[in-house]
């Protein structure tokens, strides 16, 4: 989870320093900022939503590793969600 934390932190500065360059060198307007940030906050929710959905999964996984009463049926199963980010793919465990 630390890991993702500094990528967002990361991308967030190099958005920042991408759209204040735009700004000042007058390559981006009013509607252009508005639209670029609506994109990147749309993308930083999928990449937390999708994190989030991995560590639950991790999470389930070593409480029922602990028990064996469940067995993996299948390791990495795609998975479609439509979220307000848009629509997120991603692999979970079946049991």
């Amino acid at each position: 989870m630390n890991n993702i934390i500094q990528q967002i932190a990361d991308n967030s500065a190099t958005f920042f320093n991408k759209t204040m360059e735009d700004i000042l060198m007058g390559k981006i307007a009013l509607p252009g900022i508005t639209e670029s940030v609506e994109a990147y906050s749309r993308r930083l929710g999928m990449e937390l939503f999708r994190t989030v959905l991995q560590e639950v999964d991790e999470a389930i996984y070593e409480s029922v590793k602990q028990t064996q009463a469940y067995h993996v049926k299948d390791k990495e199963r795609p998975r479609t969600l439509v979220t307000p980010f848009g629509e997120l793919t991603f692999s979970r465990r079946y049991y």
